[in-house]
C-alpha cells in the first residue's frame, strides 16, 4: 500500500511539474501585449475609381490604455482617414489622460472621425461633455446620427454614424431599439457607397435594414479571452462565445446583396478584464473597386 501511494504521489508531482512547465511556456504568448495590425480589403463596384486604394485606420476600445507604438504605426500606414469606433475612454478610470494624448498624437496624421461608444455616453454624462468638448477643440469630427460625404478628387462616398444605444433608449427590446435607430439614422443614399459606424458589433442585426455597404464596429474586445482556433470566450455582457467578436464578415442585406462587416478586437479592456491570447489590434482597411480586383486576390 505504501509503495502504491508513493507511485501515485510521484505521478502527481510529475503531472504538476509538467503543467507548471507548460504554463511557463504558454504564459508569454497568452499575455503578449504587442500591437497587432490586421489588414482587410473591401471590394465593391459602388466604390468610385477615385477611391481605389483608399485607406482607413480603425481604432476602437482603447479604454485609456497605453499601447506602445500605436500612433507611430498609424502614421506609417499613411491612412486617408482615421475612424474611432467608440470606447476610446473609460468611464470607470480615474485618469483618461492616455486617451487625450492619443488624440493629440493622431490628429495631425489624417482627418479623424468618431462615433460614440457606451463609455463616451457615460463619461460625457457625468463630466458635462468634457471629452466631447475636447474632441471638438481638436477637430475630431463626430458622426453620431449624421451622414457626411468623404471626397477624393471627383469621387464621393458617404460616412454615417449611429450613436450608441445607451443614449437612445434604456429598453433592451430589439424591436424598440431598431425602430429608434431607424428614426434617428439619416436615410442612406444607396446609389452611393455607404460606410456605417456603430460601436456594438453584437447589435449588428439592428443595422442591416439601413442597407449600408460596410459596417465598422467594436465593443466585444475580441471576446477578451481568446481560445486558439475557436475565438472569443466571453463578451463584456457576459455572453459566452460571442458572435462577430473580431474580423471581417459578410452579413445578409436581404435587399442589396451582402454587407461587409468589420469588427475590431480593440486595444484595451474594461477595468479588471484580462486580454488572454488577444493582442491589442489596429485595423487597416483598404477600399478597392471590383473593376480593378485581380483574380485570386481577396
Amino acid at each position: 500500500m505504501i509503495i502504491k501511494n508513493r507511485k501515485r504521489l510521484r505521478a502527481l508531482i510529475v503531472v504538476l511539474l509538467a503543467l507548471l512547465i507548460l504554463g511557463a511556456i504558454i504564459y508569454p504568448f497568452a499575455t503578449d501585449d504587442r500591437l497587432q495590425t490586421s489588414y482587410y480589403t473591401v471590394c465593391s463596384s459602388k466604390i468610385p475609381a477615385d477611391f481605389e486604394g483608399y485607406k482607413i485606420a480603425q481604432v476602437s476600445d482603447l479604454h485609456c490604455r497605453e499601447v506602445a507604438g500605436l500612433a507611430g504605426k498609424i502614421a506609417l500606414e499613411q491612412p486617408d482617414i482615421i475612424i474611432l469606433t467608440g470606447d476610446i475612454i473609460d468611464e470607470e478610470a480615474s485618469d483618461n489622460s492616455t486617451s487625450y494624448k492619443l488624440i493629440d498624437e493622431i490628429i495631425g496624421i489624417a482627418p479623424v472621425y468618431e462615433v460614440t461608444g457606451n463609455h463616451e455616453v457615460w463619461y460625457n454624462k457625468y463630466t458635462d461633455n468634457k471629452y466631447r468638448a475636447y474632441l471638438d477643440q481638436k477637430g475630431v469630427i463626430n458622426t453620431d446620427c449624421r451622414s457626411l460625404p468623404l471626397k477624393k478628387d471627383g469621387g464621393e462616398i458617404m460616412l454615417t454614424g449611429i450613436v450608441d444605444t445607451n443614449i437612445l433608449h434604456d429598453a433592451t427590446n430589439d424591436l424598440v431599439l431598431q425602430q429608434i435607430i431607424g428614426e434617428m439614422a439619416p436615410p442612406l443614399d444607396t446609389s452611393k457607397y455607404n460606410i456605417l459606424l456603430y460601436h456594438r458589433s453584437c447589435q449588428y442585426y439592428l443595422l442591416t435594414e439601413l442597407q449600408p455597404d460596410l459596417i465598422l464596429s467594436g465593443h466585444l474586445h475580441g471576446g477578451m479571452i481568446r481560445i486558439p482556433f475557436v475565438g472569443g470566450l466571453v463578451s463584456p455582457e457576459k455572453v459566452v462565445f460571442p458572435k462577430y467578436d473580431g474580423g471581417h464578415y459578410l452579413l445578409d442585406n436581404n435587399k442589396n446583396g451582402k454587407i461587409d462587416f468589420i469588427v475590431s478586437r480593440g486595444l484595451g479592456s474594461q477595468s479588471r478584464s484580462p486580454r488572454i491570447f488577444n493582442r491589442p489590434e489596429l485595423v487597416i482597411i483598404t477600399l478597392q473597386t471590383q473593376q480593378t480586383l485581380q483574380p485570386g486576390i481577396s
